[in-house]
């Protein structure tokens, strides 16, 4: 194996890692809101990213930017 090939593996797996802590954060915030276990939370972002045609770490990114802020009458 090539050191470009485990340089590129090494970057894959910090963006998985950085990618699943997202997931996880917006996950915990669902249940915190609607008192739901960790399983529910998950199948409420995967099935949110499916009905909103968006990828999952995209629509868990917006729950997280959008959290604390105040939504538009």
């Amino acid at each position: 194996m090539r050191l470009a090939d485990l340089s590129d593996t090494g970057a894959d797996l910090r963006a998985a890692m950085e990618g699943r802590h997202v997931i996880d954060t917006a996950g915990g915030i669902i249940m915190s809101q609607t008192l739901c276990s960790q399983e529910e939370a998950f199948v409420t972002l995967r099935q949110t990213s499916s009905f909103r045609n968006m990828k999952l770490l995209v629509l868990a990114q917006s729950i997280l930017d959008n959290i604390g802020t105040t939504p538009t009458p």
